[in-house]
């Protein structure tokens, strides 16, 4: 019985690939070449590597141990190939590089050059986001990035560190030899871009936030006290002392927490302004704080961590009556079927025939994204390779999201994996409907 190097490929890339055209084109031989590898080694070890469902292929259980054992021999064997060839392909060629960080990375990049003059480097660069997905679409061969997404397809290795710092301009009022954190916190920070390292360590505490409240609320009462907590977040420069850190940001945490209720999750408007827009939505301001030793005024946000049909409208003029107690359903048309969505259903997207909308596309993730009803409105959350993109009607401009959260708004389209704006087999329509009982 033979495993070859042959058919070895050939299942991998059906396995990536999710069908035979697919798998073909990636490793550039015909259709038929490839099925047949797959049948002969069927065939010969008496298996079934594959399901075949319409113009799908679905991995046995089988056939995913036999990718996870080798596809560690394919990296094996490139490495070994790397290895024999480094001479030669370091005498010359070109090496394009994605920098999400430039100053890290063009220090690298000098260092670099110094012991291979002969090779020519291209360079991208672009925020946290942007560069992830060249490496990912083959634009760059290696990236130079603050934190590496925990995936299979990336191999990463720590270059440097590095401490962060803060600039000014030689005019600006801190341009002296020592700057205190609470004279620092006085300023504003501005950011580089929207989908930066730093938008994403602030996402995550929002969500983290919202992931305890949930799973308080879903613990069962042991006793005759009820159990509940309180959270608060702030974002901003720290003292760090040991395993202890201090400072403005942490003062102003800990009274936003002295204020905060049970089951509410308070943080400041700086902290919002640094969310993405799918999280910024889901933010309530709520009062001006005075802070002893600041003399700007906070301003108190809280977090929408769950649909709460008793949250306090603020300020809000008179308006007539809405039918008692309407309900949303979020209606979805692809491929000539409609789906509905109610209030408290979620609905999963993607190429996997165990989806509940399955997408004929190759743009399209096994499992690409869910849209679920949140405080009221409709969410659409990434969990996609190539991101999703999100059309709302009467919005000029297209939302991309990468591991993102959208509110839906009342109609629109969704792209899976590329731009909605064209019409495809990756693109939905929806739109909301609004009806009283």
């Amino acid at each position: 019985m033979a495993l070859t190097s042959s058919r070895v490929r050939a299942v991998n890339a059906v396995f990536e690939a999710g069908n035979f055209s697919a798998a073909a084109r990636r490793l550039g031989v015909s259709q038929p070449s490839v099925a047949q590898l797959v049948r002969e080694l069927e065939a010969e070890f008496d298996v079934r590597l594959f399901e075949r469902h319409g113009h799908s292929l679905v991995a046995t259980p089988l056939c995913r141990q036999l990718y996870a054992a080798t596809n560690r021999i394919e990296a094996m064997e490139a490495d070994a190939v790397a290895i024999l060839e480094q001479r030669e392909e370091l005498a010359g060629g070109e090496l394009r590089v994605g920098l999400g960080n430039s100053m890290p990375g063009m220090a690298l990049i000098s260092s670099f050059k110094g012991l291979y003059p002969k090779i020519q480097i291209r360079v991208e660069i672009g925020n946290w986001s942007d560069i992830v997905a060249a490496v990912i679409d083959r634009r760059v061969d290696v990236a130079v990035l603050p934190e590496v997404p925990q995936d299979r397809r990336f191999r990463s290795e720590v270059c440097l560190s590095q401490r962060v710092v803060a600039i000014c301009h030689p005019a600006h009022p801190l341009n002296r030899s020592q700057v205190s954190i609470s004279e620092l916190t006085q300023y504003p920070l501005v950011f580089r871009t929207g989908n930066s390292s730093t938008q994403r360590v602030v996402d995550k505490a929002f969500r983290a936030a919202c992931d305890m409240q949930i799973a308080a609320s879903t613990l069962g009462p042991r006793t005759t006290t009820r159990f509940a907590i309180k959270i608060s977040f702030n974002f901003g420069p720290v003292v760090v002392k040991g395993d202890d850190v201090f400072g403005d940001t942490v003062n102003v945490c800990a009274r936003l927490n002295a204020l905060g209720s049970p089951e509410q999750v308070l943080t400041t408007q700086h902290t919002v302004e640094s969310l993405a827009p799918g999280l910024r939505v889901r933010c309530r301001q709520l009062y001006p704080l005075k802070m002893k030793g600041k003399a700007e005024e906070v301003t108190v946000f809280d977090v929408l961590w769950r649909l709460d049909p008793d949250v306090t409208e603020r300020d809000l003029p008179a308006r007539p009556s809405a039918p008692k107690n309407p309900v949303a359903v979020l209606k979805i048309s692809y491929g000539g079927e409609s789906y509905s969505v109610g209030p408290g259903q979620e609905v999963l997207i993607g190429r996997d025939k165990g989806n509940d909308i399955i997408i004929e596309s190759t743009r399209a993730s096994r499992v690409h994204a869910r849209i679920f009803g949140r405080d009221g409105n409709f969410v659409i959350a990434d969990q996609s390779s190539n991101g999703t993109y999100l059309l709302i009607d009467g919005n000029s401009r297209e939302m991309l999201l990468r591991r993102e959260e959208a509110v839906m708004g009342e109609r629109g389209w969704v792209g899976l994996g590329k731009s909605a704006e064209g019409h495809g087999t990756h693109v939905l329509r929806y739109r909301l409907e609004r009806r009283g009982s």
